[in-house]
């Protein structure tokens, strides 16, 4: 019986340098999408420096408006937040979310479930695997072509909207919380 000796080594330096001529296309937008979007539309929005711009103006804005924040207790509303129609808009923005979150969930997994094998077929684990890496395949039954795309982008897109969260806190007199948004 031989005995084989382990040998362990750091990789080479090359394993940890970047390529340097590398791309970051933005993908195109989706084919199979419940409504059209402009592909024009999908790559302007997806540019680095709208979220960037909203939200260094949130970050700030926010900061601003949580030191004029009722210093009360209970934290006193401002007048508007105590009408009917505030009332409602709340109720209503709140639905809005709830329904549109529910609507993204059913969407990610139903291309999940047309995209991804489930593990006891026959092409098990390794299948599962494989159809969680293809994000985008020349067959058109990627990940990406199937509709995450589609779903990934309106999620982004959501987190905007979402800042009327921090506004509906504001106007009820209380400060918004780190969860909402960051400190200085």
């Amino acid at each position: 019986m031989s005995q084989r000796a382990i040998k362990l080594s750091l990789p080479p330096a090359h394993f940890f340098t970047a390529p340097v001529n590398i791309s970051r296309a933005i993908p195109a937008p989706p084919t199979t999408s419940p409504f059209y979007i402009s592909p024009s539309l999908f790559t302007k929005l997806l540019d680095k420096r709208i979220p960037l711009t909203i939200a260094i103006v949130y970050a700030v804005s926010v900061h601003i408006l949580n030191s004029y924040a009722s210093k009360t207790k209970p934290p006193t509303p401002y007048a508007f937040a105590k009408t009917r129609a505030f009332h409602y808009f709340v109720i209503a923005h709140n639905l809005f979310l709830a329904i549109y979150s529910g609507w993204t969930f059913v969407g990610i997994v139903t291309t999940l479930s047309r995209t991804i094998p489930a593990i006891s077929s026959d092409e098990g684990f390794v299948g599962t695997v494989h159809g969680l890496c293809k994000i985008r395949e020349d067959n058109g039954s990627g990940l990406w072509q199937e509709g995450l795309a589609f779903y990934g982008w309106l999620f982004y897109l959501s987190k905007f909207y979402e800042v009327v969260d921090t506004a509906i806190i504001l106007a009820k007199g209380k400060k918004s919380s780190l969860l909402q948004t960051c400190r200085f």
